[in-house]
């Protein structure tokens, strides 16, 4: 069996378990003309033939990949084992290609998983994001660890709480996106999380890249906006909070609910990085 890549436009059509939530939904917003940085999808085809290739055998249940031991020693093999042929050469190949049309060798790699980005389990901070990878042994690094993500005590916790089970085979794909250099990025919530009922749309901004924002580890500037009614930031200019809100709001009309949006300005332009529902709404909010 080999492996075929997808580009975004093919990530489009293809199943959810093979593309994942986050890359199908960066796709929808691509072909809607949203400004999203180019990007292939890794199948979770791929990650089949590693464990076939490796001798790894899937757990197939989030209770069998919790014994004592297993997970440790699983997360230790799927780093450890080499990226067969079957698997490096497209995924490489693909590499080599958006490399040309970029024009620069750096890239973002960020798991997408079939289960994660839904309106009841948003998966947040529990998969790998790796930033700044350049070359073929980065990559084929950044994928390893990326798959080894789908099964550390802290996401199989994760799914335990919900009750979501890893399932009979991996429904987990790896995003390999151009990376954006940003000078300023954050979150944007479509609607308040805490005041659902004041019209306002929050925005989470902070200099540099975004990952501090998204996962909680850095205070950012909060911004509230609605229309030309906005409080000041020490980050967003008026024009740039201005065109988060109405993509923000185009997003939210075309995926049909509030959204969670991480967001990133490099010296040129606006991109949009994620896109998925707003978990949860406080209904006290005034």
């Amino acid at each position: 069996m080999s492996l075929g890549v997808l580009d975004w436009q093919e990530s489009c059509t293809a199943a959810l378990g093979l593309v994942g939530a986050k890359a199908a939904t960066l796709a929808r917003l691509a072909h809607e003309g949203m400004p999203v940085p180019e990007f292939f999808v890794v199948p979770s085809t791929a990650l089949s033939l590693h464990l076939g290739a490796s001798g790894i055998a899937w757990p197939g249940s989030t209770e069998a990949a919790g014994e004592s031991g297993r997970l440790l020693r699983l997360g230790e093999e799927l780093r450890a084992a080499p990226v067969p042929p079957t698997v490096s050469r497209p995924v490489l190949d693909a590499y080599d290609r958006l490399c040309l049309t970029s024009g620069h060798p750096t890239v973002a790699l960020r798991s997408s998983g079939a289960e994660e980005d839904s309106a009841a389990a948003s998966f947040a901070g529990q998969f790998a994001s790796i930033l700044g990878v350049q070359g073929h042994a980065a990559v084929l690094d950044a994928l390893r660890e990326c798959w080894a993500s789908y099964l550390t005590p802290k996401s199989l916790g994760y799914r335990a709480q919900r009750g979501i089970d890893v399932g009979p085979e991996p429904r987990f794909a790896v995003i390999v996106q151009v990376q954006v250099f940003s000078r300023k990025s954050g979150v944007l919530f479509t609607v308040h999380p805490l005041e659902p009922r004041s019209g306002m749309a929050c925005i989470e901004a902070n200099f540099g890249t975004g990952d501090s924002v998204a996962g909680g580890l850095a205070t950012p500037d909060t911004v509230m906006v609605s229309g030309d009614d906005r409080s000041t930031s020490s980050v967003l200019t008026d024009v740039e909070a201005g065109e988060l809100l109405n993509v923000g709001l185009r997003i939210e009309r075309l995926l049909g609910g509030p959204q969670d949006i991480e967001w990133a300005y490099d010296d040129e332009r606006l991109w949009i990085l994620q896109a998925r529902p707003i978990t949860a709404l406080s209904l006290n909010g005034a």
